[in-house]
């Protein structure tokens, strides 16, 4: 699950920066590939919480971090 989510945001920030919208967008292609109906059925909290608390996607996030601030 790591991996996807990952691999998902990285093809987000080749189109710009991660937004919320983005992120609810990736949250609803893992739900949709998991097929469950909300990420917190898998007992890792929400989906933002679980993103943070993965330093591989953590890594990720604050490259989102950089490119809105250094863009924003």
């Amino acid at each position: 699950m790591v991996s996807a989510i990952h691999k998902y945001l990285e093809r987000v920030l080749l189109h710009g920066p991660v937004t919320l919208d983005k992120l609810e967008q990736v949250e609803a292609k893992i739900n949709s590939d998991l097929h469950i109906p909300h990420f917190s059925i898998l007992n890792h909290g929400t989906f933002l919480e679980f993103i943070l608390n993965q330093p591989d996607i953590r890594k990720v996030v604050h490259l989102f971090s950089y490119t809105v601030h250094k863009f924003g």
